[in-house]
């Protein structure tokens, strides 16, 4: 079974999450699970009304997780991804968390996150004052 990298835990600059309690750290992403995981996010948007929630839903919420993690433990199998005991909060906290480590959300003084705008470098104003 795949452990959570030793390294990337140790530095304490990165967002985590916990998953079956233990806790897996999340770097920024790279091209590869950017162009995997914000179409995602921006279709996932919403998804505050349970009455929205699908299966397809649930999928796509895995699949942001899945390549969040994939970006920092490169072992890990997306087989062994859909095994693991992962409850739907988690699911939730985990697509904040990705969506904040490509760059396609941030999170405002108040904790909500939000879609960032295009050309909006993430934690900036427009015209590039924090």
């Amino acid at each position: 079974m795949t452990e959570p990298n030793a390294l990337l835990l140790s530095d304490e600059s990165l967002p985590t999450i916990s998953l079956a309690g233990v806790r897996w750290p999340i770097p920024k992403l790279a091209l590869q699970q950017i162009e995997i995981v914000v179409p995602l996010i921006l279709a996932s948007r919403g998804v505050a009304n349970l009455s929205t929630i699908t299966t397809e839903l649930l999928h796509n919420l895995g699949t942001i997780l899945y390549w969040g993690l994939r970006r920092g433990h490169k072992d890990l199998t997306r087989e062994e991804f859909d095994q693991m005991p992962i409850e739907f909060g988690d699911l939730l906290t985990g697509m904040t968390v990705v969506g904040q480590q490509s760059g396609v959300l941030k999170s405002p003084a108040n904790g909500v996150a939000q879609v960032t705008a295009p050309g909006e470098a993430q934690g900036t104003s427009q015209t590039g004052a924090p």
